[in-house]
């Protein structure tokens, strides 16, 4: 068996993105299993490390040039003809159903990628991108949901995926991931006092301003606002934070994503829609609390008002900013254990399923 993981994250960039993550966590889990594979991402080109793959793209971090330049380096792709691809955007899969590569072609659902692009570029591009998207998974053998809503919006839209979808969540590595010092962390940090943290793409369904004008209401000198990452609102978020204890970190490393959440009292989401953020799940196996939309996957990881809370408006979310600053939830090792089963030791055993399943059922 080989595996070929796609996907459209810029091997450069700094940003450990939830797609990024999920990507780089399962190629490590194969590569404990000792499984033949190859990781396959935008950047420089060529192989650059065991494992790793690069395509080169003219537009660093733009998924559209990255969908782009796939089609012309499929064929040159270093992996056996009867690979598995498997691709986190349905549309990736078309190039390599059209130049007949993989034994089988498995794609994982991150939330829906067509509401994002209805939010951004309106309802035409949308309905333009579910044309593609029906095309695009006619040709999966096997498709992987990370959270139950988002397999039931597919099988809603698309009835005859229901035989091939399976629900399996991202996977955190408890390894990296775990509770630390926290006071040590907020030294490394540069912080004090009670630190709320936002990470994740700073894009308009994220409503990150809103979350920066709650924190504005909330008042008080001893509480920090953390932002982490980047995206098209961050000049808006700036200038809304004026004034503010809020710091602006852009996007960080992978490495030190760790360190930055044992820093915080709460990761603060306010997200529209989500499937299952990475990021929720890593805060989690911290030990940090989770403000949040009851989401996609979220609603079913949280349990409100011991691992986190739910707020479903701007006048909640202050509320449950407040009540963090205030006082602790669970202690951080309770925290941690809710989320064990999630470790990638045993998500990527889940995935490998899926991969036995296709290649016992593919001739060769």
């Amino acid at each position: 068996m080989h595996v070929t993981i796609v996907a459209g994250f810029d091997a450069a960039g700094a940003s450990a993105g939830g797609t990024r993550t999920y990507a780089e966590g399962l190629a490590t889990f194969l590569a404990s299993g000792r499984i033949p594979h190859l990781l396959v991402s935008g950047g420089t080109g060529g192989t650059t490390a065991v494992n790793r793959y690069e395509i080169p793209i003219r537009r660093r971090g733009s998924g559209l040039a990255f969908q782009c330049a796939v089609y012309p380096h499929v064929r040159s792709l270093p992996v056996p003809r009867d690979t598995i691809v498997h691709t986190q955007r349905p549309e990736t899969l078309i190039p390599f159903a059209l130049a007949h590569r993989g034994r089988a072609r498995i794609v994982t659902l991150h939330g829906s990628p067509g509401r994002a692009i209805e939010r951004r570029r309106g309802r035409l591009m949308g309905a333009l991108y579910r044309e593609v998207e029906w095309f695009a998974l006619r040709g999966a053998h096997r498709v992987i949901a990370v959270d139950i809503g988002t397999s039931q919006e597919y099988t809603r839209r698309f009835p005859w995926l229901e035989g091939r979808l399976r629900v399996i969540p991202n996977g955190v590595d408890a390894r990296s991931f775990y509770p630390m010092d926290q006071d040590g962390a907020k030294r490394r940090w540069g912080v004090e006092g009670t630190v709320l943290l936002y990470a994740g793409r700073l894009e308009p369904e994220k409503r990150v301003l809103d979350i920066v004008r709650a924190f504005q209401a909330l008042g008080g000198n001893q509480t920090t606002l953390v932002i982490a990452g980047d995206g098209t609102q961050r000049p808006a978020i700036e200038a809304a934070a004026r004034g503010l204890q809020v710091r602006l970190l852009g996007d960080v490393d992978r490495s030190e994503i760790p360190d930055l959440l044992n820093a915080a009292e709460a990761v603060v989401l306010f997200s529209e829609r989500e499937g299952l953020p990475m990021i929720a799940l890593e805060a989690l196996a911290c030990g940090t609390p989770v403000i949040t939309t009851a989401v996609g996957g979220l609603a079913g990881l949280i349990r409100d008002g011991e691992t986190g809370y739910f707020v479903s408006n701007a006048r909640d979310l202050r509320e449950a900013m407040r009540k963090v600053r205030d006082g602790k939830l669970h202690s951080p090792n309770s925290i941690s254990m809710s989320v064990t089963s999630y470790d990638w030791r045993e998500i990527g055993r889940r995935v490998l399923q899926v991969y036995e399943e296709v290649w016992d059922a593919r001739p060769s």
